[in-house]
């Protein structure tokens, strides 16, 4: 993304302030700053925001000891703070000397109660609103740039399980914390950080969200990896069931079932219908077999 690209999407959000009276919009260390900015750091302890004023140019207020990683950023000024230094009151006096109004502020929803509540005490006198109403309906529509790394995260993280999974009947007697790491490292390889995944073999596959442990891969059985990770800001976010070996009967009578209900949710998937048509298409396929 270049910074027209950024600044464009801050000029959406401009518009978005109008409709909901907002005079600013505050934004930490979270998906929504990045999407404006690019900015994809973990916040810590240490108040840093970008101040999103409805008219005249933002600034970003930070410590002093990520001025190398936000002086690049599409802002129109940069305001830092050292340890020690009282940042609430340094972002008061810079709201003020730059006659940015306070009547409502809409707080990007992940800004933690750390820094939440200090503002809501240095700026008494100021209405906060959830600001998730004003960027959400942007963040919802990808443009080609973003549905091309979106397709670039994918294809990658495919690239990692085949790489790991294509070692076949090598994984029998293996844990589920052995394949995690073999998939970690070849997410690496790919670019993706942020990586994740549910390794769950023989009966833990039916449990949700399992954390990969000790269990052994054994041959016969169901091996489920749900998998993610991050490249350059974008998800990729897939589950892939495979068997060592012969599955049971069980096993392929259900696998029919699920891929007869996909198919049926992808026919539904068009213009004109609702997520929950294409929810309905899908379960009702499961239900007619007895398994709703």
């Amino acid at each position: 993304m270049g910074n027209n690209d950024f600044l464009s999407r801050m000029e959406k959000v401009r518009e978005g302030m109008a409709r909901e009276g907002a005079d600013v919009f505050l934004l930490g260390p979270s998906s929504d700053i990045f999407y404006l900015t690019g900015y994809g750091v973990k916040g810590d302890k240490r108040l840093l925001l970008l101040v999103l004023p409805l008219k005249g140019e933002s600034f970003i207020i930070a410590n002093l000891l990520y001025k190398e990683q936000v002086k690049n950023l599409p802002a129109g000024d940069f305001v830092y703070w050292k340890d020690g230094e009282d940042a609430y009151s340094l972002l008061k006096t810079e709201i003020a000397k730059r006659n940015i109004t306070m009547n409502k502020a809409a707080l990007e929803a992940q800004i933690p109660a750390l820094f939440t509540l200090p503002l809501r005490e240095v700026f008494p006198a100021t209405e906060f609103i959830l600001g998730s109403p004003i960027i959400d309906p942007l963040r919802q529509y990808k443009d080609g740039k973003e549905l091309d790394l979106i397709r670039k995260a994918c294809k990658e993280s495919d690239r990692a399980l085949n790489a790991v999974i294509s070692q076949g009947a090598y994984w029998i007697g293996k844990t589920e914390v052995e394949f995690y790491d073999a998939l970690s490292s070849e997410f690496n390889r790919s670019g993706l950080s942020y990586f994740g995944a549910g390794i769950a073999a023989g009966a833990n596959a039916a449990v949700p969200h399992h954390i990969p442990g000790k269990t052994v891969i054994e041959k016969g059985k169901c091996f489920l990896v749900d998998f993610w990770g991050r490249y350059e800001g974008y998800f990729t976010d897939c589950t892939r069931t495979f068997h060592m070996g012969q599955p049971e009967d069980e096993f392929i009578k259900v696998h029919a079932i699920v891929l007869e209900a996909q198919k049926a949710a992808l026919a539904k998937a068009c213009i004109g219908s609702t997520l929950g048509d294409v929810d309905y298409a899908a379960r009702s396929v499961i239900e007619k077999a007895g398994y709703g």
